[in-house]
């Protein structure tokens, strides 16, 4: 099992571009909505959104990279409201190929986590050989060769 975190921010009044540069974090920037624009359309609301250096984590559980996030929140919550953030979206993709069970954040990382207005959802997809992610299929199937199925 891998997993891969997306971190959004958004605020109708947050002003992301101001305080980028300012933020104590690992995590790489994704995309940066200022003025209500994305992609030459005025929307609702501006956003910040970080994804991990590693993008995905290693296989099974990985705390470095759950840290990270944990980490981002610890260090940057009360800036980020201070510049207008309004909500907070951790977005987890799963990817597995035979049995998904999991643990995401411990109860010491949920109580880091549950401080701010933080939304957990979640996506689970099961992996296949020959789809956009084989690589993480082979990867958790090591003794497979290219183009074998389990």
């Amino acid at each position: 099992m891998f997993v891969k975190f997306s971190l959004t921010i958004y605020g109708v009044n947050f002003t992301p571009d101001k305080i980028v540069n300012n933020l104590n974090t690992t995590l790489v920037v994704d995309e940066m909505v200022v003025d209500h624009m994305y992609m030459g359309k005025d929307i609702e609301t501006n956003l910040l959104s970080f994804e991990h250096k590693n993008k995905f984590s290693k296989e099974y559980h990985d705390r470095e990279y759950e840290q990270e996030f944990v980490d981002f929140f610890k260090n940057n919550y009360e800036l980020l409201k201070e510049y207008g953030a309004e909500e907070f979206v951790l977005m987890m993709d799963i990817f597995y190929c035979d049995q998904c069970n999991f643990e995401i954040f411990d109860k010491g990382k949920l109580k880091e986590l549950a401080k701010g207005d933080v939304s957990l959802p979640i996506s689970v997809y099961y992996l296949e050989p020959d789809d956009y992610y084989s690589d993480l299929y082979y990867q958790l199937n090591p003794d497979l060769k290219y183009g074998e199925r389990l």
